[in-house]
Protein backbone atom coordinates (compact mmCIF):
# COMPACT_ATOMS: atom_id res chain seq x y z
CA UNK A 1 0.00 0.00 0.00
CA UNK A 2 2.64 2.40 1.17
CA UNK A 3 4.95 2.03 -2.29
CA UNK A 4 1.22 3.26 -4.01
CA UNK A 5 1.68 6.52 -2.16
CA UNK A 6 5.38 7.12 -3.93
CA UNK A 7 3.72 6.52 -7.20
CA UNK A 8 0.63 8.77 -6.66
CA UNK A 9 3.14 11.66 -5.51
CA UNK A 10 5.18 11.16 -8.50
CA UNK A 11 1.89 11.57 -10.39
CA UNK A 12 1.09 14.13 -9.11
CA UNK A 13 3.79 16.06 -9.46
CA UNK A 14 4.36 15.48 -13.00
CA UNK A 15 0.37 16.32 -13.28
CA UNK A 16 1.03 19.90 -11.68
CA UNK A 17 3.66 20.54 -14.20
CA UNK A 18 1.35 19.49 -17.01
CA UNK A 19 -0.74 21.97 -15.34
CA UNK A 20 1.38 24.66 -15.67
CA UNK A 21 2.43 24.06 -19.28
CA UNK A 22 -0.87 23.47 -20.47
CA UNK A 23 -1.47 27.07 -22.59
CA UNK A 24 -4.77 27.22 -20.18
CA UNK A 25 -2.63 26.90 -17.71
CA UNK A 26 -4.52 25.42 -15.03
CA UNK A 27 -3.27 27.16 -11.59
CA UNK A 28 -5.77 26.16 -9.29
CA UNK A 29 -4.97 22.55 -9.97
CA UNK A 30 -1.96 22.76 -10.16
CA UNK A 31 -0.94 23.83 -7.03
CA UNK A 32 -3.67 21.52 -5.31
CA UNK A 33 -1.46 18.73 -7.10
CA UNK A 34 1.63 19.87 -5.89
CA UNK A 35 0.48 19.79 -2.03
CA UNK A 36 -0.88 16.23 -2.53
CA UNK A 37 2.34 15.25 -4.45
CA UNK A 38 4.38 16.23 -1.56
CA UNK A 39 1.78 15.54 1.65
CA UNK A 40 1.50 11.90 -0.37
CA UNK A 41 5.88 11.38 -0.11
CA UNK A 42 5.00 12.30 3.81
CA UNK A 43 2.90 10.06 4.33
CA UNK A 44 4.81 6.96 2.85
CA UNK A 45 7.25 7.76 5.16
CA UNK A 46 4.34 7.69 8.54
CA UNK A 47 3.20 4.35 7.19
CA UNK A 48 7.17 2.93 6.93
CA UNK A 49 7.97 4.41 10.72
CA UNK A 50 4.59 2.89 11.87
CA UNK A 51 4.22 -0.17 9.79
CA UNK A 52 0.76 0.10 8.38
CA UNK A 53 -2.05 3.15 7.50
CA UNK A 54 -4.50 1.22 9.80
CA UNK A 55 -1.80 1.93 12.79
CA UNK A 56 -1.73 5.80 11.49
CA UNK A 57 -5.65 6.14 11.48
CA UNK A 58 -5.26 4.73 15.27
CA UNK A 59 -3.08 7.20 16.21
CA UNK A 60 -4.95 9.97 15.01
CA UNK A 61 -7.89 8.99 17.27
CA UNK A 62 -5.64 8.58 19.94
CA UNK A 63 -4.47 11.73 19.00
CA UNK A 64 -7.89 13.16 18.59
CA UNK A 65 -9.16 11.22 22.27
CA UNK A 66 -6.74 13.47 24.12
CA UNK A 67 -8.48 16.96 22.93
CA UNK A 68 -6.30 17.57 20.50
CA UNK A 69 -7.96 19.69 17.50
CA UNK A 70 -6.96 19.39 13.37
CA UNK A 71 -7.31 17.54 10.61
CA UNK A 72 -5.81 14.20 10.03
CA UNK A 73 -3.63 16.69 7.48
CA UNK A 74 -2.17 18.11 9.99
CA UNK A 75 -1.71 15.30 12.00
CA UNK A 76 0.34 14.22 9.47
CA UNK A 77 2.55 17.27 8.73
CA UNK A 78 3.48 17.42 12.66
CA UNK A 79 4.18 13.55 12.79
CA UNK A 80 6.62 14.03 10.12
CA UNK A 81 7.80 17.33 11.75
CA UNK A 82 8.20 15.34 14.87
CA UNK A 83 9.83 12.04 13.04
CA UNK A 84 12.38 14.49 10.82
CA UNK A 85 13.18 16.02 14.52
CA UNK A 86 13.92 12.92 16.15
CA UNK A 87 15.97 11.78 13.45
CA UNK A 88 18.27 14.32 13.92
CA UNK A 89 16.98 16.37 11.05
CA UNK A 90 16.14 19.40 13.21
CA UNK A 91 16.72 21.97 10.74
CA UNK A 92 14.87 20.16 7.99
CA UNK A 93 11.86 19.46 10.14
CA UNK A 94 11.75 23.30 10.32
CA UNK A 95 11.62 23.73 6.49
CA UNK A 96 9.56 20.81 6.28
CA UNK A 97 6.79 21.77 8.53
CA UNK A 98 6.89 25.13 7.41
CA UNK A 99 6.50 24.65 3.64
CA UNK A 100 3.88 21.98 4.26
CA UNK A 101 1.62 24.56 6.04
CA UNK A 102 2.23 27.07 3.36
CA UNK A 103 1.25 24.42 0.64
CA UNK A 104 -1.70 23.45 2.65
CA UNK A 105 -2.48 26.71 3.20
CA UNK A 106 -2.58 27.15 -0.45
CA UNK A 107 -4.43 23.47 -1.63
CA UNK A 108 -6.91 25.56 0.49
CA UNK A 109 -7.16 28.81 -1.20
CA UNK A 110 -7.18 26.83 -4.61
CA UNK A 111 -10.39 24.77 -3.78
CA UNK A 112 -12.42 26.98 -1.16
CA UNK A 113 -11.65 30.29 -1.29
CA UNK A 114 -13.02 33.02 -3.97
CA UNK A 115 -9.25 33.15 -4.94
CA UNK A 116 -7.46 32.57 -7.97
CA UNK A 117 -4.02 31.49 -7.97
CA UNK A 118 -1.65 32.63 -9.96
CA UNK A 119 1.04 30.72 -12.21
CA UNK A 120 3.94 32.37 -10.26
CA UNK A 121 2.51 31.36 -6.91
CA UNK A 122 1.56 27.88 -8.52
CA UNK A 123 5.38 27.79 -9.84
CA UNK A 124 6.88 28.27 -6.58
CA UNK A 125 4.57 26.00 -4.90
CA UNK A 126 5.41 22.98 -7.28
CA UNK A 127 9.15 23.75 -6.68
CA UNK A 128 8.76 24.08 -3.10
CA UNK A 129 7.05 20.37 -3.07
CA UNK A 130 9.62 18.56 -5.12
CA UNK A 131 12.51 19.93 -3.13
CA UNK A 132 10.29 19.11 -0.09
CA UNK A 133 9.80 15.58 -1.38
CA UNK A 134 12.91 15.16 -2.63
CA UNK A 135 14.59 15.93 -0.16
CA UNK A 136 12.59 13.40 2.21
CA UNK A 137 12.97 10.36 -0.22
CA UNK A 138 16.94 10.82 0.23
CA UNK A 139 17.18 11.73 3.94
CA UNK A 140 14.41 9.24 5.31
CA UNK A 141 15.55 6.23 1.81
CA UNK A 142 12.40 6.57 0.90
Amino acid sequence: MSAALLRKSEENLISARFLLDDPRTHCNSSAQCSYYGCLQVALHSLVQKFGSEDKLRELFEEFKDKGNRGNTHAFYITSVRNHLASAGFSDFAKTFNKTMFELKSLREDASYHMIIVDKATSEQALSKAKDISDTLRRILKL
